[in-house]
């Protein structure tokens, strides 16, 4: 048993490290990394295409969802971090901030 203890420590490295190193700082937990957001959320406009959104957001979104709305249209939800971006054919229909 002790075995399978000790072998982990061997191959990972982290058990040489103080405890202090591997627990995430005060800033690293609360702030919201710069590269999670849309760059430009407040220049974005309904009716912007995919292509333009990503150009002034500078950044791909962190998750993209496509949902079948009740009516049968196909709308696609980009998530980036405070806001969710909604868009039908190809457009931007919806911005929501989420705080």
């Amino acid at each position: 048993m002790r075995l399978l203890i000790a072998v982990p420590c061997i191959f990972l490295g982290a058990c040489s490290l103080p405890v202090e190193s591997l627990a995430p700082t005060a800033t690293q937990a609360n702030e919201p990394e710069e590269s999670e957001t849309c760059a430009n959320l407040s220049e974005l406009a309904i009716g912007m295409t995919t292509s333009q959104v990503l150009s002034s957001c500078k950044r791909r979104p962190l998750r993209t969802s496509d949902i079948i709305t009740r009516d049968g249209k196909m709308d696609t939800i980009w998530a980036y971090r405070g806001s969710y971006l909604h868009f039908a054919d190809g457009k931007l229909e919806r911005i929501q901030s989420v705080q």
